[in-house]
């Protein structure tokens, strides 16, 4: 009996000839080849979607944190005029407006809702006022077409780095970038805001606060007269930081930033003079460093050695509010500053660097003791962290102490 080819149980028909269908070595590894190489597409294909996934949600996360912010603040009109700080450029009246985008999210990169003219010319100052991180990006053209790559300046600022850069005719030149933190996208509320001056050419990137509390040299001054305030204590705890106590050599150091290694301590100091507080005559460990008035007035006296023997200054000097000092490895590295004045504090805002980045460095000011006699070591820690000092003055100032 014949049965149906196929069925179980059942006997089928079979052809005298025989068909392999098995593949040869060499095309077996041609089709494994062909595969791999498909899946491997498939594979570089999805992780292209799963970025674009990615960037789509930043995207939308970012616009949805811009729309609460805008929504959050109240109905402005612009532009506004601050009437008592409007400059004259050239005899001409130059208000001084405050710009705020629509009340629509405001894209930088959509044509359609960029600014066109900021009505501030000679200087402007820009400033991202954030409630919550979120990178951007600010393109300055002289042309209202996004396309003109003519001329522009150009700021990203992100988690990861800042960069400035300008366009030439379509070619990008990188003004500075940096990975440094005190610079980049912080967590939380900040400022971040874009200066150009024309008159000097200048072009500044930078944090911090406005001046929304304007009174804290004078909350600083408050603080040191009165015994219940955080200057004048802390003052008196130092009185014997340079040997035996003199309430006369001391002074405070409040620092700006964290300490990155390329400094003897934090590189950024705002140092407080009382009237008639004075440093020990000390030396600078071969540093660079640049000192600047902000505040009052600091007389600086210049020494050729360190030496108890030979404490007469070859040059002394008085500088003034905005007035400015330096020195570098070999030159102007031993001094003495002092605040002369009987009834004004002294503010200054100090920075330094190492010669050498690369090498060992000796991380301490050496010093003449409050006794004359001997030379002994400072190591410049801080007193306080500019943030929480200036939270300090601004209660103490609400407070009237």
């Amino acid at each position: 009996a014949r049965g149906l080819p196929g069925n179980k149980g059942e006997v089928g028909t079979s052809d005298s000839t025989t068909h392999s269908s098995c593949l040869s070595p060499t095309e077996f590894d041609k089709h494994i080849s062909a595969i791999k190489s498909e899946a491997q597409i498939l594979k570089q294909h999805a992780i292209m979607i799963e970025q674009q996934v990615k960037v789509a949600n930043a995207l939308r996360s970012s616009i949805e944190n811009l729309t609460k912010i805008l929504e959050s603040r109240d109905d402005k009109s612009f532009p506004k005029v601050n009437a008592l700080q409007t400059p004259i450029i050239n005899n001409t009246i130059i208000p001084i407006v405050e710009f705020w985008p629509p009340t629509k999210v405001w894209c930088p990169w959509r044509a359609d809702s960029c600014t066109q003219v900021i009505p501030r010319p000679g200087q402007m100052t820009i400033v991202m006022d954030q409630s919550e991180p979120l990178g951007f990006e600010l393109y300055l053209s002289i042309s209202d077409d996004p396309t003109n790559t003519s001329y522009a300046i150009y700021l990203a600022v992100t988690m990861q780095q800042i960069q400035i850069s300008k366009i030439v005719d379509g070619l990008t030149l990188d003004i500075n970038r940096t990975t440094e933190h005190d610079h980049v996208l912080h967590e939380g509320k900040d400022l971040y805001w874009l200066s150009l001056d024309y008159t000097t050419l200048l072009v500044k990137y930078g944090q911090g606060e406005d001046d929304t509390f304007p009174y804290l040299f004078e909350a600083i001054e408050r603080s040191i007269r009165h015994e219940s305030g955080w200057c004048y204590k802390k003052l008196k705890e130092k009185s014997t930081r340079f040997g035996k106590s003199n309430p006369r050599a001391t002074y405070l150091r409040v620092t700006v930033g964290m300490n990155r290694g390329t400094s003897p301590g934090v590189p950024y100091v705002l140092e407080i003079w009382p009237p008639g507080h004075y440093s020990p005559i000390h030396s600078h460990a071969d540093t660079y460093g640049i000192i600047r008035v902000l505040y009052g007035e600091i007389n600086v006296k210049l020494y050729r050695t360190l030496n108890v023997k030979r404490k007469k200054p070859f040059h002394e000097m008085t500088l003034y509010k905005d007035q400015v000092t330096w020195l570098s490895p070999g030159l102007n590295q031993i001094h003495k500053l002092e605040n002369q004045s009987p009834n004004q504090t002294c503010i200054t805002i100090q920075a330094y660097e190492y010669r050498n980045i690369e090498v060992h460095h000796y991380e301490y000011f050496d010093y003449i003791n409050n006794d004359g006699f001997s030379i002994n070591k400072f190591e410049p820690v801080s007193d306080m962290d500019y943030v929480e000092f200036r939270n300090i003055m601004i209660t103490e100032w609400n407070n009237e102490l």
